[in-house]
């Protein structure tokens, strides 16, 4: 998903490249156009997105390596058995996510920059961002916590909020994309 929004950002930049150079017959300054097409979001709305999104890669791989069903090879549970089954197993694979994927997720906020938010759109991130997050981990983590036993409808639900979040965070950037504000 990040990766789609930041390879069209850089086709459309290729693109006014191109046309740019075809018509000025001149050097052209890729980094000044980035710097002038850019907006700033805020530090706020920055900062509950780079939350949002880490709690989102934590309810990724709580939803698909706690649950055994989905990939068994690469089951928590079975890589792991003394750090899953210990007191503080579930936090342990919940740190290691946010601080392995922590690394580039400062450059997260970095896709929102080039595209016009607006508040209302803010506001919607920042109220259910974080609780459908929530909602997925608690739910992954009950599966997780039911192994070997499984239950398909939590399964699903967890899913569901975890494609509805998803869905929330590139909501901002197609509502730009079709409003033309590239």
């Amino acid at each position: 998903m990040v990766a789609a929004i930041g390879s069209h950002f850089f086709v459309v930049l290729r693109r006014i490249d191109g046309l740019v150079k075809k018509t000025s017959y001149q050097d052209f300054d890729i980094e000044a156009l980035k710097r002038s097409l850019s907006l700033r979001q805020g530090s706020n709305f920055n900062t509950i997105v780079l939350s949002a999104w880490a709690l989102f890669f934590v309810a990724f791989f709580f939803l698909y390596f706690l649950t055994p069903s989905a990939f068994p090879a690469w089951n928590y549970f079975k890589l792991l058995p003394n750090y899953a089954s210990s007191d503080m197993g579930l936090f342990l694979l919940g740190f290691a996510v946010i601080v392995l994927l922590g690394i580039g997720a400062f450059s997260i906020p970095l896709l929102y920059r080039y595209y016009s938010i607006s508040h209302e759109t803010k506001r919607l991130n920042d109220l259910f961002a974080s609780n459908d997050n929530n909602i997925s981990i608690v739910l992954s983590s009950y599966l997780g916590t039911i192994f070997p036993e499984t239950n398909g409808l939590f399964w699903y639900i967890a899913y569901l909020f975890l494609l509805v979040c998803g869905g929330r965070f590139v909501l901002p950037i197609f509502i730009a994309l079709l409003e033309g504000s590239y």
